[in-house]
């Protein structure tokens, strides 16, 4: 018996980790659930129009607090659309209502926001963490197929672990692209040359490629030109990293999965061990 002490010992302390972890995690969800009752709210930035204040995937905060001035980003649904749109005040009209714009965008919004259609007033401003609430979903799905597939043979739930985490950091970078990527702003041709005007959409600095290489930060815009073009303009983007930073991103990436083949091998060697006891 005395051979199972320290087992049990490590046994109670991870349950009384565990314990707290899901106290921690009760307390933020209930701090949650009060606030979003009040009417806060939290946004994830899908468009580049208030690049580079607001870059796309950044998650907002919003208060409920409608004592709205010039200068203020509010989210607001205009009637006649089904899109929420996060724009910076620049105007308010004698009755009360406002006038809004988005940074990139060279003129003003076409309507005129009463204060019926503001939802709320940004007060927190997180780049890229929007990024993160959009794979939550995927990441949810990959450990409930995880529990599901875990019930087969002990010998599998290591590989399944692995191949899954790697899935979940797989598929949100493929659908949404959120490291490097560029969308158009707007594109002319002037004295027989193209001129691009566009904005970087993803969390890294990178080169955008027209004719030659553009350097551009993360989140903001670039100007480009080229006496060479085709009716489809397409923008070759790269990540704008040292070896060592590339090298970086790849230990990040294979840490989560050989942790988790690490742990699941863990798992089924303890069971092994209990069973024969």
């Amino acid at each position: 018996m005395g051979a199972l002490t320290p087992r049990l010992s490590t046994k109670a302390a991870k349950r009384v980790v565990g314990i707290l972890v899901f106290l921690g995690l009760a307390a933020l969800v209930v701090a949650w659930a009060v606030w979003y009752l009040t009417g806060g709210k939290l946004y994830v930035i899908t468009t580049p129009s208030m690049s580079p204040k607001e870059p796309v995937g950044s998650l907002v905060v919003a208060s409920p607090d409608r004592n709205v001035k010039v200068g203020d980003i509010v989210i607001f649904h205009p009637a006649g659309t089904n899109m929420i749109f996060a724009h910076e005040v620049v105007g308010r009209l004698p009755n009360g209502s406002f006038r809004t714009k988005g940074l990139l965008n060279s003129s003003l919004d076409p309507w005129i926001v009463s204060r019926s259609q503001v939802k709320g007033k940004v007060v927190s401003i997180f780049p890229a963490l929007g990024r993160v609430m959009q794979a939550i979903p995927i990441w949810i799905v990959c450990f409930l197929l995880y529990i599901v597939l875990g019930l087969g043979p002990p010998r599998w739930r290591a590989p399944i672990a692995a191949a899954l985490f790697a899935v979940a950091l797989a598929v949100p970078l493929i659908i949404y692209h959120p490291l490097v990527n560029a969308q158009i702003v707007t594109a002319i041709i002037k004295h027989h040359d193209l001129h691009v005007y566009a904005v970087s959409t993803g969390i890294l600095d990178s080169w955008i490629r027209l004719g030659h290489n553009y350097f551009v930060a993360a989140g903001h815009t670039v100007v480009m030109s080229t006496k060479h073009y085709q009716k489809v303009v397409t923008l070759p983007v790269i990540a704008a990293l040292n070896w060592w930073e590339w090298l970086v991103i790849a230990v990040i990436w294979a840490i989560p999965t050989l942790v988790a083949w690490h742990y699941a091998g863990t798992l089924e060697e303890s069971n092994k061990e209990m069973a024969s006891v």
